[in-house]
């Protein structure tokens, strides 16, 4: 167009004229001016000017889907503002994406379209369940510009971006997403989130958004850096829930979160790597939700949890725990959760629906095994008086042990397989079965050496008949050392037991008490059985199958059926010590009342030693024999010591030979102004057929006056 250029006007009513100007160079200024041709000549208006804006990269429309089938669909564009310039190229990027984050380019797919009223693209043969990312692009001599990225898929479920964070303060946090496609018929839109599950869902925690269209917007309140949140923007269809991808928030706390977190801790532990990011500073390793294992066919235990560390499971739930072999690299101490608690302490986990432990010896080869669900043994081998602690723990799991051979050694728990700690507030629901004459079965521990339990409850049957060596609702065996305890106390077992035609020792609290180590360390105390005992060879007890310590204040309501050489309504056989005190019993036995005691073998019990009219060398000494125990009293006596705390009879001692239970003595030739401690004992046929020495009162003592 030159200086003069003109161009003739389109009419208007009322005398008005519109010109239209096209061509124009962009960013240039332009002077015009109006015209009109008569009979009289050329009549000019005033001349003015104006300025074309710069030019631009092309402006484009939002992309669409339109005309889906069965197998593809159309993507449409529009050019909304050709910039300046006519438009050079145009067309569409696309790729099959696995994330909303990711954006067509270069690199991908690329379609270009040579007619711009015809700017649409039909895809064909498309993947079912592939969604595609596709971005419109145009160019012309100022540059190319680039549609939003259109998400599409065959499917009519709706697609939403991922969140995007608006802002924040100390306790809320604004969010943003968008549902990119298939947003039809929406009909709630909001935010989920949790601190504990990393794929929250509307179950959790939400916040509704109002806003309209395809934008989610929402406030959540109550939320910090300072705690790890897990976000999803969410919308429903039809009735169904459908979720952005997960959004992290905040600072995550040392722990485990996931399934996948507390396998990747199991391996770091058995490997000694670095476990700072599941251990805080104070060696706790906090489980943070329930974890479904269902996806694990045989768990490989962790190895073992040491003195300084904690693993606390805040009240939630393993289920679906399954250990159904075992390799011979995983035998460190026994097998379940944790192979070995070495001083540690596991709290406030449990083992729920769908958990089993299972185990079959193979034939001809000599093998042993120690089984629970929480942890194999809670206790560091060759050490007494261990610290390691379970607490608040239960487990529902069945757990069936086969030995094909039958003598394979098994020892095996509902909680724990052996312990020599403390293990508190546990419970066992779930049914335990082991088919091995060398077996020790209970509802709460196997084997418990020089252990505590307390406050335990085991509901699940115990044993179908099958053959064992000993088997207990709470312990099948527990036993002391000379500077430690057994003690069960508080516990209640409501589980059926049945110890097959060969037990040699069955009790609804504990099958064999006191087999070895110090009698008077051992003691069962305000415990209570009500579950039926069945079957059973040797000694077969209400409470206690066997009996070497003590059984206090303690119930059985449990009817008892069994052909055993000695049965009895609280203890089947009790020998040498003589602490039963205070128990009832309100089951049967074949029918009848029973006796309390099936075999009686124990010794005397003897009061505490009173001293009177002490003087510089004599004292009198009184004391009784309160329970002659399995037979007549055959000696009975006191014994002192001025070198010994603990005296015997093997040290200096008086024999009283009067008739009947009381001891009264006079000591003389004591020193003067000298400290003695002293003690009654006495003896009956048992001990002195069996060898066992005396049996002793509790100690006291005194000092006599001075010179």
């Amino acid at each position: 167009m030159d200086d003069t250029a003109h161009q003739p006007a389109i009419s208007t009513p009322g005398g008005k004229f519109i010109v239209q100007l096209t061509d124009l160079i962009p960013n240039t200024t332009y002077f015009y001016c109006a015209y009109a041709n008569g009979n009289f000549g050329t009549a000019k208006g005033d001349v003015k000017n104006f300025k074309t804006r710069t030019s631009i990269a092309p402006s484009l429309g939002a992309l669409s889907v339109s005309g889906k089938t069965a197998t593809g669909f159309t993507v449409v564009c529009s050019i909304e503002d050709e910039g300046g310039y006519k438009t050079a190229t145009m067309g569409f990027y696309w790729k099959i994406v696995q994330s909303l984050e990711e954006i067509p380019g270069d690199e991908d797919n690329k379609i270009s379209i040579t007619d711009a009223n015809q700017f649409s693209h039909q895809f064909m043969e498309v993947s079912p369940d592939a969604v595609y990312a596709i971005r419109a692009y145009a160019s012309n001599q100022e540059g190319i510009s680039y549609s939003k990225t259109l998400y599409a898929t065959l499917k009519d479920i709706p697609i939403i971006s991922p969140c995007k964070q608006l802002g924040a303060d100390d306790t809320s946090l604004n969010l943003q997403a968008s549902i990119l496609a298939n947003a039809e018929g929406i009909t709630e839109k909001g935010f989920c989130y949790s601190n504990i599950k990393q794929e929250p869902t509307i179950s959790d925690t939400k916040v509704i958004s109002n806003t309209a269209g395809e934008l989610i917007q929402g406030t959540i309140k109550g939320i910090s850096t300072d705690n790890q949140h897990f976000i999803r923007a969410y919308c429903i269809k039809d009735g169904t829930a459908y979720y952005s991808e997960v959004l992290t928030y905040g600072t995550r706390h040392p722990g485990i979160y996931s399934l996948d977190d507390l396998v990747a801790f199991r391996n770091a532990k058995n490997k000694d790597e670095d476990i700072s990011r599941w251990k805080d500073n104070e060696g706790i390793i906090n489980l943070y939700a329930d974890i479904d294992m269902n996806s694990i066919d045989n768990w490989e235990p962790i190895k073992v949890l040491y003195f300084n560390e904690t693993l606390n499971g805040n009240g939630h739930t393993l289920t679906n725990f399954k250990i159904t072999s075992y390799k011979l690299e995983w035998d460190y101490y026994g097998y379940g959760f944790i192979c070995q608690n070495a001083g540690g302490t596991i709290k406030n986990l449990n083992i729920g629906t769908g958990s089993y432990v299972t185990y079959e010896y193979e034939q001809g080869i000599s093998s042993s095994g120690i089984f629970g669900t929480i942890c194999g043994s809670n206790e560091t081998p060759g050490a007494y008086d261990d610290r390691g602690n379970i607490i608040n723990c239960t487990s529902s799991a069945t757990i069936k042990i086969i030995s094909i051979s039958g003598f394979d050694n098994c020892v095996v728990g509902g909680i724990v397989g052996q312990n020599s700690s403390t293990i508190t507030e546990c419970d066992n629901t779930g049914v335990i079965e082991c088919i091995s004459k060398s077996a020790y079965v209970g509802g709460i521990c196997g084997i418990s050496l020089t252990g505590t339990l307390l406050h335990c409850n085991n509901s699940g049957a115990i044993g179908q008949g099958y053959e064992c060596y000993a088997m207990g609702g709470i312990v099948a065996n527990m036993s002391s050392h000379n500077t430690s305890t057994g003690i069960i106390q508080y516990c209640t077992n409501t589980g059926d037991l049945n110890g097959g035609s060969q037990a040699e020792y069955l009790g609804g609290i504990c099958g064999d008490c006191g087999e070895s180590g110090t009698p008077d360390k051992i003691s069962i105390d305000q415990c209570v059985n009500e579950g039926k005992i069945r079957n059973g060879k040797t000694k077969v007890g209400g409470i206690s199958g066997h009996l070497l310590g003590s059984i206090s204040n303690c119930t059985n309501k449990g009817d008892i059926t069994s052909s055993a050489a000695h049965i009895g309504n609280i203890c089947g056989a009790a020998e040498r010590t003589n602490k039963f005190i205070n128990n009832a019993s309100t089951g049967s036995v074949n029918g009848d009342p029973g006796v309390p005691i099936g075999l009686d073998e124990r010794g005397p019990a003897l009061d505490k030693t009173a001293i009177t009219q002490i003087t510089t060398t004599s004292a009198y000494i009184v004391s009784e024999v309160l329970d002659t125990g399995g037979s007549f009293v055959l000696k009975k006596g006191v014994c002192y010591s001025a070198t010994s705390e603990y005296p015997t009879i093997y040290g200096t001692h008086t024999q009283v030979y009067t008739e009947g239970n009381k001891i009264i003595i006079k000591l003389e030739g004591l020193s003067p102004g000298t400290k003695y401690y002293i003690c009654s004992y006495a003896s009956n046929q048992f001990n002195e057929d069996k060898r066992w020495g005396h049996n002793y009162g509790e100690i006291n003592s005194f000092t006599t006056l001075p010179q």
